[in-house]
């Protein structure tokens, strides 16, 4: 029988100081959410040790503007005068809290191509970003730009990079990128050159399906066996082939769920979407008189019917699984995990009461160190790693990876599983 796994901590928090400074939770907070009554003062920061504070606009000839100064610095906010400055308060009231300008956004990408492309227009975006930086005493900056779409705009992507750190050096600012999770995109860009320059990659896993020609899907799964398919572990293998380091590779869960009209499932027809722009924030999931349901395949939460149709989203047990996923693979610092919101239900990220950011930082104390080798009698399979159980009901077989105590990668085995062996171990081991 499989070793017995230790439960978490469910006290676990950052204000305990246990996770400093390895892990890393984050959420993106859009100004806008302001003028929603969501202030920065409504997050729970004992669960949360990053913002990325979004977004500031790019303009043609690369100065870096905040978008909204009403919001930023005039409104009055918790106490003092707009977002930025309530930000900078509640820095010094938990030590352990950086907040980072994020720059961009799907919005307001349209001018990084012809900034990127030339000295001049480069050298103003980093010394105006550097300006906000300093005025406003952020930790860094996160560079959205959505999306370098060929190889040219990639190599401008890694020369504006270096522009920014010349003016932001290490190892006092954090200079951070929001890419997709998807080969499609990842491949315009020498990623490992890139590293140089980066301490993180927000890896935008989320949002693989949501077109009409796609069919519905599971917006954010952890696996998929469909070639054609998006999902994170295609990511994360493919970022670890080209050279990126894992630890630097911070996994974006939304807080939200996408629809779609007239399905049942993935890999169907949809007629339309429901929610706002096809989108129902956290706290309104599942949707009425529907059931919750978890895919251990994919690892995806969903229901079906009612004013939404099929909807995908994650849900406490597949931010579980995958903190799980990033304690194994050392994403986000060798030795932890990371948590990363997008968009949507900042406030209710860490007030729902099934919080997903809670959840993750719980998590980190889930598994013991380091990964343990736990043989197993073949035929049924060879060896399992505690840490991370692949979804055993997808794949017959699968190559595993083991890790060393400290997290390199040591030797990779073969699993071979039945399929009465395959639902016993699902069953019994799977979300223990």
């Amino acid at each position: 029988m499989p070793h017995e796994v230790p439960s978490y901590t469910s006290q676990a928090t950052f204000q305990a100081n246990i996770f400093q400074p390895a892990r890393i939770n984050a959420v993106y907070y859009p100004n806008y959410r302001a003028r929603e009554v969501l202030t920065p003062a409504t997050l729970d920061f004992r669960y949360i040790n990053f913002v990325f504070y979004a977004f500031a606009n790019v303009n043609a000839d690369g100065s870096v503007t905040l978008s909204d100064e009403e919001v930023d610095v005039r409104m009055p906010i918790d106490g003092t005068n707009g977002c930025i400055h309530s930000f900078m308060r509640l820095k010094k009231q938990y030590n352990y809290l950086n907040v980072i300008l994020s720059i961009g956004g799907g919005n307001g990408s349209g001018n990084f191509a012809s900034v990127a492309s030339n000295d001049a227009t480069r050298d103003n975006f980093a010394r105006s970003a550097k300006g906000l930086v300093e005025k406003f005493e952020f930790d860094g900056i996160d560079i959205d730009w959505e999306h370098p779409e060929n190889a040219k705009q990639g190599d401008d992507f890694i020369l504006l990079l270096k522009a920014i750190r010349k003016q932001l050096p290490l190892p006092r600012y954090y200079v951070t990128a929001a890419l997709p999770a998807g080969e499609w995109a990842l491949q315009h860009i020498n990623v490992k050159e890139s590293q140089s320059y980066l301490n993180l990659i927000n890896l935008m896993a989320y949002d693989f399906f949501f077109k009409i020609e796609q069919g519905s899907g599971y917006h954010s799964q952890l696996f998929s066996n469909n070639p054609d398919e998006n999902s994170i572990d295609k990511a994360v293998h493919y970022l670890m082939s080209k050279g990126f380091p894992l630890s630097k590779v911070l996994l974006g869960i939304p807080a939200y769920g996408r629809s779609f009209l007239g399905a049942a499932g993935p890999g169907q027809t949809f007629t339309g979407t429901g929610g706002n722009d096809g989108v129902f924030v956290y706290k309104t999931l599942p949707r009425p008189n529907t059931t919750e349901c978890v895919d251990r395949r994919h690892i995806s939460a969903y229901c079906v019917g009612g004013d939404g149709g099929f909807v995908s989203y994650d849900n406490p047990d597949t931010v579980k699984f995958k903190a799980n996923y990033c304690n194994a693979f050392g994403l986000a610092y060798s030795k932890g995990t990371i948590y990363e919101a997008v968009a949507e239900g900042m406030a209710e990220l860490t007030k729902h009461k099934k919080d997903l950011g809670k959840t993750m930082v719980q998590t980190f104390t889930y598994f013991k160190e380091p990964y343990e080798q736990i043989p197993f009698q073949e035929p049924y399979y060879k060896y399992e790693i505690r840490g991370l159980i692949p979804p055993l009901d997808m794949y017959q077989q699968r190559d595993y990876v083991v890790f060393t105590e400290n997290g390199q990668l040591a030797q990779v085995y073969y699993l071979v599983l039945s399929p009465p062996l395959q639902d016993w171990y699902t069953k019994e081991w799977f979300w223990r």
